[in-house]
């Protein structure tokens, strides 16, 4: 009881405060000749766009003679009634000390630091539709450029992003260089016109395509696209790493470069025994034919996580470096279903979980799995242990959005990279035509 009452006073008296510093009618007038006072601010941590709130004496009512900081970013002053100074924290000031100048007096730094409570966002980087709600493929600036459908993400040691627009072409997105370029546009004649997925080798030289052509033992199944030539796709440039058909995943070992790609009709995941001469072998299963699976190693190499689209479920399989070979794939999370499209969700642990048709996921530092749940419209999030939460998204309500996580809104996400030394997630969100961001503020 004792403590809800000092919780009732201090958010009574944050209350006074708020509308006392706003009203600045009522004020002290700063007068120069005495000096500024400066006690304290409150909160001592926020998000961004929070209130603070300095005390202290002679501040005046002159908002515009009154300059705040937090980690060397201004802050907005709102009001002040000449003992009460009430501002709001910039985005992304990061903790730091608070400073505060009122006219020409002498700065004064708070010896405490104030905490920055990051939130997390979401964002669009790229790509809109007209006002008829169509697009199309066209390169330029970030500001220009359109898509037809984001479907899957790759970045290099650049920070660039390779996009591959679901059997149409692979892009490359240059954030800090503001350009979108074509690579490799499909159906022209090469055999290359089914793309469904992508990765890079290890030393980031070479960006494998995963085609998945149809009918054709001798298709070109994982295509590559070298970057001493600009990762071009035309006639000549590219390289035919193996063939097959049916060819959803392409996947190579983070360290040792072992190569492995799936094959939809018969449901294994295939081993590139010889890269010189294309020998393959089937390798893992899980029992199943008819399989759409998709692949991403942790980047530790100890594992491979294979979400089967079509079965609604993740499959983890690990990785024994001695014999370059992967384990039966185990059920992590997810209820298995063979109606396709009959969308479900529900979070939980294991089976308890429900997805529809997730799709490419990535890792962030603690071995947290973030995956694209298509139907449902949403960024799931897997954990080491198979429980899975809602991360980003409105489960079943889709739409274009930004802004919270639990507010934003997708549209058949699909591919998802994740960047640790900027904590930012890039999203090919399939039918907004966007690549969309997950930023913390």
């Amino acid at each position: 009881m004792e403590k809800l009452k000092s919780f009732s006073f201090l958010f009574l008296g944050c209350l006074i405060c708020i509308y006392g510093c706003k009203d600045d009618a009522k004020g002290e007038e700063f007068d120069p000749s005495k000096p500024v006072v400066i006690d304290r601010f409150y909160p001592e941590s926020s998000k961004g766009q929070g209130e603070l709130f300095i005390y202290g004496e002679n501040f005046g009512t002159d908002i515009s003679k009154i300059n705040v900081t937090v980690s060397g970013k201004k802050a907005i002053v709102i009001g002040s009634n000449g003992h009460c100074i009430y501002c709001v924290v910039p985005i992304r000031a990061g903790d730091g000390k608070v400073s505060v100048r009122i006219g020409n007096t002498e700065e004064h730094v708070f010896d405490k630091e104030f905490k920055y409570e990051y939130q997390l966002r979401v964002g669009t980087l790229c790509g809109f539709t007209d006002k008829d709600g169509k697009t199309a493929r066209v390169d330029g600036t970030l500001k220009e450029a359109q898509f037809e459908a984001p479907y899957w993400l790759e970045i290099d040691d650049n920070g660039d992003l390779f996009l591959l627009e679901n059997n149409r072409s692979v892009r490359r997105i240059s954030i800090d260089g503001d350009k979108v370029s074509t690579l490799l546009v499909g159906g022209q004649g090469q055999g290359i016109s089914s793309m469904h997925s992508m990765c890079f080798s290890p030393t980031k030289d070479t960006l494998l395509v995963a085609n998945q052509v149809q009918g054709d033992d001798n298709g070109k199944a994982v295509v590559m696209l070298f970057k001493d030539k600009g990762y071009s796709g035309a006639v000549g440039s590219y390289g035919v790493l193996a063939k097959g058909k049916g060819c959803d995943a392409v996947a190579m070992h983070p360290q040792d470069g072992t190569c492995f790609f799936t094959q939809r009709a018969d449901g294994y995941v295939y081993k590139l025994d010889d890269p010189v001469t294309g020998k393959k072998s089937q390798h893992v299963t899980d029992g199943n034919s008819d399989m759409y699976y998709a692949m991403q190693f942790h980047p530790s190499g100890d594992f491979v996580y294979l979400t089967a689209e079509n079965k609604h479920v993740v499959f983890k399989s690990t990785y024994n470096r001695e014999t370059r070979s992967l384990s039966k794939p185990l059920l992590l999370c997810g209820a298995r279903r063979n109606d396709e499209y009959n969308v479900q969700w529900s979070d939980g642990v294991g089976e308890a979980a429900k997805f529809s048709q997730p799709r490419q996921g990535t890792f962030d530092e603690e071995g947290n799995f973030y995956v694209c749940d298509r139907y449902n419209h949403c960024i799931r999030k897997i954990s080491p242990e198979g429980k899975v939460e809602t991360f980003a998204g409105r489960p079943n309500e889709k739409g274009y959005a930004d802004g919270e996580l639990t507010k934003a809104q997708f549209n058949q996400p699909s591919g998802i990279v994740y960047v640790k030394e900027t904590k930012t997630f890039y999203i090919a969100d399939e039918n907004n035509y966007r690549i969309r961001t997950i930023t913390a503020e």
